[in-house]
């Protein structure tokens, strides 16, 4: 295929330095181009007065968009910005940054109403970009028109909105996306709406969802030879009043040829994920693809930033970095208003930034994503608004750009709660409506500065935003990338409120000397830019890197339609792969880099094939659960710990449920017993001749429903040969000794019938969990240890656990408490496993949990001491949630590998910033409260609301009488001299690690970046020549603040140089989600394993390897 060279412009070194502003920061790459010297001198500015103001038009602040694209085909990226009150204005790119305003010649200064973004598109087909401009506002509905400029090819153009059926007369309009959705050649368009009326999202909420508004809701339309036809209904797009869109996305996101819908949403309606169904209609699939979304969701971003040829989701919100504005600005959020939310049928919704990773398709063909925002750190960067991804230094890697901020603290709780809602009630007591103005007057206003991310490569970013001169504080809203000068490096353009729009000149290519290529496309037909195209190209180092040309990204705004790759120090582009909007392809190869390529759509020559889903040739996880016969569903009762004690941050009621794996009938295969919750029995599932599983109907544990079963373990009791089985009883709902919490025992009579045996254990009424059998004192019977989990209602005083001595004899049953004075309070405990740690024959019990370390304790009766500093075995606090024992390096020592939350939170710890858990009598009443604080910006601050803690902590009401005095202070000003007398611990560490064995004792290897996504509550070992290891998790019941850690879907790591990495495997042959809590395995007599996963309400699974 040929390709036509695009020469790139210079600009001469003088010129620079008389362009840009000084800065002291030497090593940045961004320099901003002076408005004196580009010419651009344009300004949204906001005045508010009487009946225009922020309190009257709640979205008077969003501000406008900015587009870059060539109006006059010369080459060169002309910029056009929307003024929200003011005219917009037409800026024409004449090289080395100098722009000329042809605003009035061209005839774009649109209408003194208010305009909100802007698109461009060739809606003709004549080769010459046209412009759609959206308007919304308080205005009527003739104001809110909005206006499609068709280009004349000689720089004026002609308003032709009506006689293209798009000028949608009244309706909200925030930004349209123009793109070819039902394949047959022209441009179709999504026009994005919002609301301005607030509508009880819980009040008859089916019938709000199902109603279509004619001015709020979104619309498709259909180009109809020219003419645009609304089809949003027969689309299946919603459209209800809810609706407050604030940015609309296409992209092809399950790979299948067709273009596919994002659309953001604020305030109480989900986002929405429309997948294409290559027939005129979507299907809409924001639910099963993704655990959890943004809940105030502003702009964002679809592109593949970890170059894996899948297209990711950034969503942008409004929760800031630093505890003052997320005391004072957020405040709390609600577990009943989220909850009722939630079951009206709206999605997860937390208020931060989300970044979803792709993970393509599972086994049923659906899509799926996972959430990994703040482990990537980019999930707290305020009041934002466009977020775009951009190679901003040529390294392959596209970084994260993020405009900010909002011009008052609209929503400051003095602002809310005194000064409104003090001058609202004086008004109206001497029969007046409050002076509106006056009051906007008295909001704070804050200017921060926006974001910029550089991708590490890793999953994660960096933030460089002082480094690269990113930061200054402004209050910015659209922002498109484009190369304006022709070097090949993405420079930046913002639309700002009540200050000069800013022009960032991006110097990477001059600074680093890295490689790019750029790609223009000439369609055919009336989609002469070819949008919709996806280009794939294979680098020389074999990487490869994808990007769509769909214009419209960020917010409100549409950037230059030109494919920039940046491509490092490589040397060569070996391959592209062209996928046209017509699903023809188009391959090149050997091509040159440093300087733009023009390809054209009618050189295709493929018909493009969709990808199969991609398939690992070691594992393939497959469910087997129907097929074994199995079908049971754990149902958690409706406690809510919050409701109880509003100072839980975790639902310690939903730890649960335990499992118990054994050949309980003696005919080779594992049978198993799973716990229920309180108000549902366990079953016990045995296996029969065809190798599936009857679930015995009718046992003794059926009576105790009213148990909750927290740990299980099958052992023979009465040295019978028959596996017996114990059942730990645990929960928040229930006071400590409550009869409901005391353990029980069933006797296996054979034969699948079990017998409660009564009064043969002491009284263990406590919140127990884990359940470990042993025979520690060599007597031939096996015994028992109970761990404590928590104390109900005083979570961090550590609960008592229970070390069972086995006396029964051949008559009797009795096991006797014989636990060890200093193991009665050993921890919270989670997880543990007898083993020999130090090479004596003699096991230990090894112990973990939350709060604590690893705590190993050489048992007998004359002596019990724990020994872990004497192996060497120094582990840091954490929540730990599971542990594994393993000879992980083959040395012949055991190794161990530990779940922890993880680093995919907003809590933040390590040894020298550790996270503490205060525990103490607040109030002076006898009643212990604990407050758990968070490592913010280095400080540690409760995690909780001011309106939280008042109401738990009498004596705050008068300390901190204003939000803003509770947002300034931490811990230790909030507590004062009660500090002192409180008891603590602490979190050192929250990654999931490993404790890998060596001649100096353990050495922490940290489990690797993907296995920090989430929690880690269970894993197996698989194999042993080369073990690798099978890890699950997600802990969902976190309070809302922190949102559920729910990300994860199973993850595979191996052994390699005596540590473990992680090995990729696609989520059509793993996928392991829910609230997941352990993995058992299940042997069966032909030498296969398959694995019980157990999560907390929901469906039980078995997995097996398909061979």
């Amino acid at each position: 295929m040929n390709t036509k060279k695009v020469p790139t412009l210079l600009i001469f070194l003088f010129l620079l330095n008389s362009c840009t502003l000084q800065d002291d920061v030497s090593n940045e790459y961004l320099e901003i181009v002076e408005p004196k010297f580009s010419g651009i001198h344009f300004q949204n500015t906001i005045i508010e007065n009487d009946s225009l103001n922020i309190l009257s038009y709640e979205y008077l602040y969003n501000g406008g968009g900015v587009a870059a694209g060539d109006l006059n085909n010369n080459g060169l990226p002309d910029l056009i910005f929307i003024g929200n009150l003011v005219e917009n204005k037409v800026y024409l790119n004449k090289g080395d940054f100098k722009f000329e305003d042809i605003t009035n010649q061209s005839g774009l200064q649109g209408r003194r109403d208010f305009a909100t973004g802007v698109s461009l598109v060739d809606i003709n087909g004549d080769g010459f970009l046209d412009i759609y401009l959206c308007y919304s506002g308080p205005g009527d509905e003739y104001s809110r028109r909005n206006e499609l400029y068709i280009n004349n090819g000689d720089l004026t153009f002609t308003e032709s909105a009506k006689e293209y059926g798009l000028d949608a007369i009244g309706t909200y309009s925030t930004m349209a996306a123009f793109f070819d959705y039902d394949g047959d050649g022209d441009l179709d368009m999504f026009l994005l709406n919002h609301g301005k009326t607030f509508y009880n999202p819980l009040s008859q909420t089916s019938k709000l969802r199902a109603f279509r508004h004619p001015y709020y809701g979104n619309q498709l339309f259909r180009n109809d030879n020219g003419k645009f036809v609304d089809v949003s209904e027969e689309a299946g797009i919603i459209g209800n009043g809810l609706n407050f869109g604030l940015a609309v996305l296409v992209s092809d996101i399950n790979n299948d040829g067709w273009p596919d819908i994002f659309v953001t949403n604020d305030y109480n309606e989900q986002d929405f994920l429309y997948l294409n169904n290559a027939d005129g209609t979507f299907k809409e699939v924001s639910k099963t693809a993704m655990t959890h979304q943004s809940k105030f969701s502003m702009g964002g971003d679809l592109a593949d930033f970890n170059n894996d040829g899948l297209i990711d989701l950034f969503t942008l919100d409004m929760l800031p970095e630093d505890n003052r504005r997320q005391k004072l600005l957020k405040g709390g959020d609600e577990f009943d208003f989220y909850q009722a939310l939630v079951d009206s049928g709206y999605h997860h919704q937390y208020m931060r930034n989300m970044l979803q990773l792709n993970r393509g398709l599972d086994q049923n063909g659906d899509l799926v994503f996972q959430e990994i925002g703040q482990l990537s750190g980019v999930s707290n960067t305020d009041w934002s608004w466009s977020g775009l991804f951009v190679d901003m230094d040529n390294d392959g890697l596209k970084d994260l750009v993020i405009t900010n901020g909002f011009l008052r603290d609209f929503t400051n709780k003095d602002f809310l709660n005194y000064t409104y809602a003090d001058a609202a009630k004086e008004a109206r007591l001497k029969g007046q409506e409050p002076d509106l103005l006056a009051l906007v007057k008295r909001i704070p206003s804050t200017k921060v500065g926006n974001y910029l991310f550089m991708n590490k490569g890793d999953l994660t970013f960096s933030n460089e935003s002082k480094k690269f001169g990113f930061d200054t504080p402004r209050i910015s809203n659209g922002m498109v990338y484009a190369d304006l000068d022709g070097d090949g490096s993405m420079d930046l353009v913002i639309n700002n409120i009540n200050e000069p729009a800013t022009v960032f000149r991006n110097k990477a290519k001059e600074k680093t000397g890295n490689n790019f290529v750029m790609f223009k496309l000439s369609g055919v037909g009336l989609n002469s830019q070819a949008i919709g195209t996806k280009i794939k190209i294979t680098l020389s180092d074999k990487s490869i890197q994808v990007k769509e040309l769909y214009p419209v990204r960020g917010y409100q705004s549409s950037v230059d339609p030109v494919l920039h790759f940046g491509i490092g120090k490589n040397k060569e582009v070996i391959k592209a792969e062209i996928i046209w909007p017509d699903r023809q392809t188009t391959e090149i190869f050997n091509i040159h880099i440093n300087q733009t390529h023009v390809l054209d759509q009618s050189d295709s020559d493929k018909d493009f094939l969709i990808e199969s889903k991609i398939q690992n040739q070691d594992f393939n996880f497959k469910d087997y659960t129907t097929s074994l016969g199995v079908s049971f569903y754990h149902q958690e009762n409706s406690f809510t710990d919050f409701k109880v004690n509003p100072l839980s941050f975790f639902q310690h009621s939903k730890v649960s449920p335990a499992a118990a794996v054994g050949d309980v009938n003696g005919d080779g295969n594992d049978d198993f017993f799973i716990g229920g919750a309180i108000g549902q029995s366990g079953a016990l599932y045995l296996s029969n001749t065809d190798g599936r599983f009857d679930e015995i109907k009718h046992g003794p544990w059926t009576l105790d429903a009213d148990f909750k079963d927290a740990g299980a373990v099958f052992f023979d009791a009465n040295g019978n040969g028959l596996l017996d089985l114990y059942v730990s009883s645990g929960g928040t709902e229930f006071s400590l000794y409550f009869p409901t919490l005391q353990d029980r025992l069933y006797i296996n009579k054979g034969n699948g019938n079990f017998e409660k045996a009564e009064n043969v254990l002491p009284d263990l009424t406590g919140n127990n969990g884990l359940v470990l059998a042993h025979d520690f004192d060599g007597d031939g019977k096996v015994d028992l240890f109970i761990a404590g989990r928590s104390v109900p209602d005083q979570y961090g005083v550590s609960p008592w656990s229970f070390l069972l001595r086995n006396e029964s004899t051949q008559n009797d049953l009795i096991f006797r408490d014989v636990t060890p004075s200093k193991l009665r309070n050993a921890g919270m405990i989670t997880s543990g496993e007898w083993h020999d740690m130090d090479g004596d024959g003699r096991k230990e019990l090894v112990l973990t949990g939350e709060f604590m370390g690893v705590q190993v304790w050489k048992i007998s009766l004359d002596q019990s001491r724990e020994i872990s500093n004497d192996l060497g075995l120094n582990v840091k606090k954490g929540f730990w949630q599971s542990l594994m024992i393993s000879d992980i390096n083959q040395d012949g020592k055991p190794d161990l590998l530990l779940g922890n939350l993880g680093e995919n939170s907003q809590l933040k710890a390590d040894v020298d910033k550790p996270i503490k858990l205060f525990i103490g009598d607040f109030n002076n009443s006898g009643n212990i409260l604990s407050l758990m604080t968070n490592n913010i910006q280095g400080e540690l601050f409760p995690i909780y609301s001011r309106d939280i803690m008042l109401s738990q902590i009498n004596n705050l009401k008068k300390k901190f009488v204003k939000y803003v005095d509770y947002a300034e202070a931490g811990i230790c000003d909030i507590l004062g001299p009660q500090i002192d007398h409180a008891e603590f611990k602490i979190l050192e560490s929250l990654k999931s690690t490993s404790l890998i064995s060596s001649v100096q004792g353990y050495q922490e290897i940290i489990l690797p970046l993907e296995a920090q996504i989430a929690p880690i509550t269970g894993g197996l070992q698989i194999g042993t020549d080369n073990p690798e290891f099978l890890l699950v998790g997600n802990l969902y019941p976190f309070m809302v603040d922190l949102g559920a850690m729910n990300s994860g879907t199973g993850l595979l790591l191996r052994q390699e140089k005596g540590k473990l990495s992680h090995v990729p495997t696609p989520i059509c042959n793993l996928d392991i989600r829910g609230d997941v809590r352990d993995i058992k395995r299940l042997k069966r007599k032909d030498g296969n394993e398959m694995f019980l996963i157990i999560q907390n309400n929901g469906p039980l699974k078995i997995l097996g390897i398909e061979k």
